[in-house]
């Protein structure tokens, strides 16, 4: 995925990885709209950031999302909304 890594402290108007995902997290409905566009709410947290010129490998995010009980009962490992997030995704 290119896009740059700019969003911090609230920028919105920059195109970024972090916006766009949480943008596609959202699409696939596991961010609700009253939360969408405020990551503190759901309790958003990234493994690292990177800067202009800096490359990252792997970074991981954590979240909190609101979903049906039985969202996992026909698909354990939550492979269905991951591919869903990556359809989404540019």
């Amino acid at each position: 995925m290119w896009v740059l890594i700019l969003k911090q402290h609230g920028q919105q108007s920059l195109l970024t990885i972090e916006g766009e995902l949480e943008r596609a997290i959202y699409e696939a409905g596991g961010i609700r709209q009253s939360n969408y566009g405020n990551l503190n709410k759901i309790s958003w947290a990234r493994s690292s950031r990177t800067d202009k010129g800096v490359h990252s490998l792997a970074t991981t995010i954590t979240m909190k999302m609101e979903i049906p009980e039985n969202a996992w009962k026909d698909d354990l490992y939550g492979m269905v909304l991951a591919k869903h997030v990556n359809l989404l995704s540019p």
